[in-house]
């Protein structure tokens, strides 16, 4: 799912929180690529609250130079 608005990765984690219970998801880390959206979707959804959200120095660095390349 890439370029998706952060409602579109809400309904796909409250989907998540749907199958599990509504119980807290006991992962200490997730992963994301550049998506800022997916970010803040995971952050306010109430099953990953005890998990901390990284995203990729890879994705983040790409895409920052190509911001930079195309200005």
């Amino acid at each position: 799912m890439s370029n998706q608005s952060e409602a579109d990765y809400k309904r796909v984690f409250g989907a998540i929180t749907r199958m599990v219970n509504d119980r807290p998801i006991h992962a200490t880390v997730a992963h994301f690529d550049r998506e800022k959206a997916a970010v803040n979707a995971f952050q306010v959804t109430r099953c990953f609250r005890h998990t901390q959200p990284k995203m990729c120095v890879f994705h983040v660095k790409n895409c920052l130079h190509n911001k930079v390349v195309s200005f």
